[in-house]
């Protein structure tokens, strides 16, 4: 199970805004599309700002869900996307390595028909970004926009710091 936020690390360490800043979204894409179990906990879809008491009742403010669509969408896209099952009924994922070096962690999961590509800035700073190799060209969507896009040998896109792109087909 992989997750960016859960009681301890609230109560010790802090909530996800304090310890991945504006890397929040990137990490929670990559550990939704990485083999294994997403953990969405408390408060996350309310973008729960506060540290959590450990050991006393401390009740969320359940009035606002700023990242609601944000998760809806990336855990519906899951349950409905083979490539990224879990265990045998998933896809394995292969790294696509990329021009921006460790700055920019890209992988594919592919099962059968289902393909999915994750690209991810994992820094503070704007990345421009060649993909390597041909195993990921192809027609996909882009999630979150919907859009479609023909990614060809060498693919470049640029992402903004802690940006990331998530197509499927």
């Amino acid at each position: 199970m992989y997750f960016i936020t859960n009681h301890d690390e609230n109560s010790w360490n802090g909530t996800e805004f304090e310890r991945l800043g504006d890397g929040v979204e990137a990490f929670f894409v990559l550990s939704a599309t990485v083999p294994g179990m997403p953990l969405v906990y408390s408060g996350q879809e309310a973008a729960l700002s506060k540290r959590l008491e450990f050991f006393e009742k401390d009740p969320i403010d359940w009035n606002n869900y700023p990242m609601k669509d944000f998760y809806s969408t990336l855990l519906q896209f899951r349950k409905n996307t083979p490539a990224l099952y879990n265990g045998q009924w998933g896809g394995t994922w292969e790294r696509i390595p990329t021009s921006a070096g460790d700055r920019v962690f890209a992988f594919m999961r592919e099962k059968d028909r289902s393909r999915v590509l994750v690209i991810l800035n994992l820094s503070g700073e704007a990345a421009d970004l060649t993909l390597s190799g041909n195993r990921h060209t192809g027609n996909y969507t882009k999630l979150f926009e919907g859009s479609e896009q023909r990614i060809k040998r060498n693919h470049s896109e640029s992402l903004p710091a802690w940006g990331y792109s998530v197509y499927y087909r």
